[in-house]
C-alpha cells in the first residue's frame, strides 16, 4: 500500500462509494466469535470495567457487532465493525468513519458519555510494508474534529505486512 492523499476525485469519490457498499457487504457476512487479527479490524470499540452494556443498548439505535459482558474478561462492552482494514485503504477507511460518525453522532455522543465507559476508540488500519524503516500517522484535520465533538480517540493499528499471518491464516 502506498501512502495517498485523503483528498478523493471523482474516481476517489467512486471508490469511497464501492467500498462502504463493500463495508455494508462484510457487515453482512456472520462473523467469527472474536476475531483472529484484532488489529487489523477497522472498528469502533467501546468498553469498561463498569459499563452496563445492556442498559446503554436497550436504549440505543447503535447495532454493535460484538457484545461481551464482564466475566472472564475485565471488562464490559461493544465493537462495531465497519471493515476489514487488509481490503480497505486507509483513505477510504478516513471517508467511511467521516460518514459513520457523522449519521451516528448523537448515538455515539450518548455512548462516549454513558457511566463507565472508560475506552472508546476508532480504530484504523496502516499495513506498512515489510522493508519500511518506519512511519507515522495521523488524524485528518475534519476527522480530528468529528472525533473531539463525539468524545472518540482515533487510534491507527499499523501492521507489518506478512508478520504473523502465517498463524493466525493456518498456513504452516
Amino acid at each position: 500500500m502506498e501512502n495517498e492523499e485523503c483528498v478523493p476525485d471523482d474516481e476517489g469519490a467512486n471508490a469511497v462509494i464501492a467500498n462502504w457498499v463493500k463495508m455494508r457487504a462484510v457487515r453482512a457476512l456472520p462473523l467469527p466469535p472474536w476475531p483472529d487479527r484484532f488489529s487489523e479490524r477497522f472498528h469502533i470499540f467501546a468498553h469498561g470495567e463498569t459499563f452496563d452494556v445492556d442498559a446503554f443498548l436497550a436504549n440505543s439505535t447503535l447495532q454493535p457487532d460484538y457484545v461481551w459482558h464482564r466475566g472472564p474478561r475485565a471488562t464490559s462492552g461493544i465493537e462495531i465493525f465497519l471493515g476489514d482494514g487488509r481490503e480497505i485503504r486507509l483513505v477510504d477507511q478516513v471517508e467511511v468513519a467521516l460518514a459513520y460518525l457523522q449519521t451516528h453522532r448523537d448515538e455515539l455522543r450518548a455512548l462516549a458519555q454513558f457511566p463507565g465507559v472508560d475506552t472508546f476508540i476508532l480504530g484504523l488500519v496502516w499495513i506498512c510494508k515489510p522493508a519500511s524503516t518506519g512511519f507515522c500517522l495521523g488524524p485528518s484535520l475534519q476527522l480530528m474534529q468529528h472525533a473531539l465533538d463525539i468524545g472518540i480517540r482515533p487510534l491507527y493499528y499499523g501492521t507489518i505486512d506478512g508478520r504473523g499471518t502465517s498463524i493466525s491464516r493456518g498456513v504452516e
